[in-house]
């Protein structure tokens, strides 16, 4: 059975070789405007969460950030990847509970066209299309 680990701020240099290449595919995948290394900053910093997904060994990382909108605080799931989408429902579950906890009222994400299917059964719905051109 997967589960959603945290990764303590202080323990964030020694398990990001077991994230990155899940935040490395994440990025180039959905051709995110940030990089690895500025997520790595991020979680380092304590502006944003390291998550691992874990099974009998890590099959999945993903990052979370947290906040305030006018709408409320908001937890951003800007990056998630796993072995299967089968392992990551349990992971959003997982999220979902640690952001209510934190006072979060939204949750947020972004990626690519698969995700708005993957997630409906579970309560997301489709806002935005984000579209981009390099010039």
């Amino acid at each position: 059975m997967t589960h959603l680990v945290p990764v303590p701020g202080d323990l964030i240099s020694a398990n990001w070789h077991f994230a990155e290449p899940w935040v490395r595919s994440a990025v180039e995948r959905a051709a995110l405007i940030e990089t690895v290394e500025s997520y790595r900053a991020r979680c380092l910093e304590g502006s944003a969460q390291l998550w691992l997904i874990r099974d009998d060994c890590v099959i999945g990382a993903a990052i979370t950030e947290v906040y305030d909108s006018p709408k409320g605080l908001t937890c951003a799931v800007p990056v998630v990847g796993a072995v299967s989408l089968d392992d990551i429902g349990p992971a959003f579950e997982e999220i979902e509970a640690w952001a209510r906890a934190e006072g979060c009222v939204r949750l947020e994400g972004c990626g690519r066209p698969g995700w708005p299917r993957a997630l409906k059964s579970r309560g997301w719905r489709l806002l935005s299309v984000v579209v981009e051109k390099e010039i």
